[in-house]
């Protein structure tokens, strides 16, 4: 793929990341892997956590601002994110900054306060519209780490969405699950986090349950939430794509299984593979980021290759 995404291409990776979280919040919710991989329904419809919702409202921004505005993302986020939904699982330092806005801080001032606060983990999942809005990689990885650094200042996060980013910026661009993964762990400047991607590259050669004993061993979590996006992708190789899927399930750090699963959906759909697609609750939200989105790839072309807002590095 060449420029911009086709419109069905958003819309696929946007819903693969829909249904991952579906189907890794049980798992989150209980605080470890569970044997099965059963989405979380709700009413009769699969429930969506805090990657779905904050990515569906960066997809908005992306196209009403024709490109990134951290600001509006900051506004909107206080505005409509359901932080106090047990079954979001909004990480503890988006959810702070989201309550700290509320309350009138500025959004530069809340991320100052949430600092010390664990890394916020849903930052890095949210990240999947850049590369369905941004052409030239140098864009994408500045603008994914951009879209975290406007909620949290926390550098590693923002490298963690940057690495993730690249990862699906190049298998959108039709590179072998490998070559995605090792060309991003090549851009990725911090060892922990570029030692993870060469881990899930090498332990994709070993027997299932060898390869996720290895790449689920307590460390950091950011490394882990890396680590298992890229094993189910490498697994989708050798595995049908739901259990591939089960490999970021199995992977991901404690309670973040969904936003693991979250990632590895959107990898998957953008690699061109079909996972089981329940019924959705967010389906009405995601057909209308999903056609904004692409409606702005047109609308927006020759305008979306600013640099990130000037105050984003303040």
């Amino acid at each position: 793929m060449r420029g911009y995404p086709d419109p069905s291409v958003v819309r696929a990776v946007l819903a693969g990341l829909a249904v991952g979280e579906a189907y890794g919040l049980p798992s989150s919710l209980a605080g470890e892997a569970l044997p099965s991989l059963q989405p979380l329904e709700l009413g009769g419809v699969a429930a969506y956590g805090a990657a779905t919702e904050q990515a569906l409202l960066l997809a908005e921004v992306l196209a009403d601002n024709c490109g990134f505005n951290p600001e509006d993302f900051a506004r909107r986020l206080a505005v409509n994110a359901d932080v106090d939904n047990p079954v979001r699982l909004y990480s503890l330092a988006t959810a702070e900054h989201v309550m700290l806005v509320r309350r009138g801080y500025n959004w530069t001032e809340a991320r100052s306060l949430v600092a010390s606060l664990e890394p916020p983990l849903d930052a890095v999942a949210r990240s999947t519209p850049i590369p369905l809005f941004y052409t030239k990689e140098r864009l994408v990885a500045e603008m994914a780490a951009a879209q975290v650094l406007a909620t949290s200042l926390d550098r590693r996060a923002s490298t963690a969405a940057r690495s993730y980013a690249l990862i699906l910026y190049y298998t959108l661009r039709g590179l072998p699950p490998a070559e995605a993964v090792e060309e991003a762990a090549t851009q990725t400047p911090r060892q922990g986090l570029r030692d993870a991607l060469y881990a899930a590259v090498d332990a994709a050669s070993q027997a299932p349950e060898r390869a996720t004993r290895i790449l689920s061993q307590p460390g950091d979590p950011l490394a882990r939430l890396l680590a298992a996006s890229a094993a189910s992708l490498l697994a989708a190789e050798s595995r049908n794509p739901m259990d591939a899927l089960k490999v970021a399930v199995a992977v991901a750090p404690s309670q973040a299984a969904h936003l693991a699963a979250a990632m590895a959906g959107a990898l998957l759909a953008a690699a061109g593979y079909r996972l089981e697609q329940p019924r959705l609750e967010a389906e009405p939200r995601l057909a209308e980021a999903a056609s904004r989105l692409a409606a702005a790839n047109a609308r927006c072309r020759g305008l979306n290759a600013t640099e990130a807002h000037d105050s984003i590095t303040a």
